[in-house]
């Protein structure tokens, strides 16, 4: 299951995100997380989409609001130490 999980999160960021706008680099904690939390034998992958947006594209958005995330910039997604939600660190995509 988290293999096929992994799949569908990686394919749901790039969709949501877009391939110029970030790159969003996921701990395996906070993939993990995220699996657990969209993980629904009821509303199937629905969940999974409602848990990302939630917990990642939402709070990237914020981000770019506060001016601290920037269009080709990198995410680092990170569960938070000893509590059950992600902690989002931007930083400026280095030049190749």
């Amino acid at each position: 299951m988290a293999d096929a999980g992994g799949l569908d999160l990686d394919q749901h960021l790039a969709q949501r995100l877009g391939p110029r706008a970030f790159r969003v680099e996921l701990s395996a904690e906070a993939r993990e997380l995220l699996l657990n939390a969209g993980t629904s034998t009821r509303y199937g992958a629905r969940e999974l989409k409602r848990a990302i947006h939630r917990h990642v594209i939402q709070r990237i958005a914020a981000l770019v609001v506060e001016g601290l995330a920037h269009p080709g910039g990198v995410v680092r997604v990170e569960k938070a130490r000893g509590r059950d939600e992600v902690i989002l660190r931007p930083r400026r995509r280095e030049a190749a």
